[in-house]
């Protein structure tokens, strides 16, 4: 049960960050940087089966490598320019969006035990590993650590003293 919560909070965030609204993505420029970013904007990248998967990657320099997915799924943005892209595989999503015919990476989720991070952090883990892989978070409340970079952040979920949720982010203004 508590995955299939964590699943669905999952969807709901990510759908919250295609929804309509005065978003915009921050430029794609490794030298700027925002307003409590901790560390490079290539601090946290996600590896499947030895892919990295970076946010904010041309996302057709990355996906042929990940091969098919268990499933697809496209809908017209109203958030980030054309068309967003969600793409499924064995333990994690991944999810994309169109500027200027481009397709770019925004987000990766985690969503079982089956993957990990490459720091080796995985759903289910205690949360006093989070800590101890990361070090000091760029903020967290009583459910959450997050920690950011200039172009992304990493969003750990924590329930009942375990890691129950792992998401990569590109960051969005308002």
């Amino acid at each position: 049960m508590k995955k299939f919560i964590a699943i669905v909070l999952t969807l709901v965030m990510a759908l919250a960050f295609a929804a309509c609204g005065g978003e915009k993505v921050i430029e794609r420029d490794d030298e700027k940087t925002t307003g409590g970013a901790t560390d490079s904007a290539k601090a946290f990248v996600f590896v499947y089966n030895n892919v990295d998967v970076p946010i904010l990657a041309k996302a057709d320099e990355v996906m042929p490598k990940l091969g098919e997915p268990t499933s697809k799924f496209e809908a017209a943005s109203c958030a980030f320019g054309e068309l967003d892209t969600t793409y499924t595989y064995p333990g994690i999503e991944i999810g994309t969006y169109q500027e200027k015919g481009i397709e770019y990476i925004s987000y990766v989720l985690l969503k079982d035990d089956s993957v990990e991070t490459p720091e080796g952090l995985y759903i289910g883990a205690e949360a006093a590993k989070v800590a101890e892989l990361y070090g000091e978070p760029t903020s967290k409340t009583d459910n959450s650590v997050t920690y950011l970079t200039s172009n992304m952040k990493l969003v750990i979920f924590l329930e009942d003293e375990a890691v129950s949720n792992i998401q990569y982010f590109n960051i969005v203004l308002d």
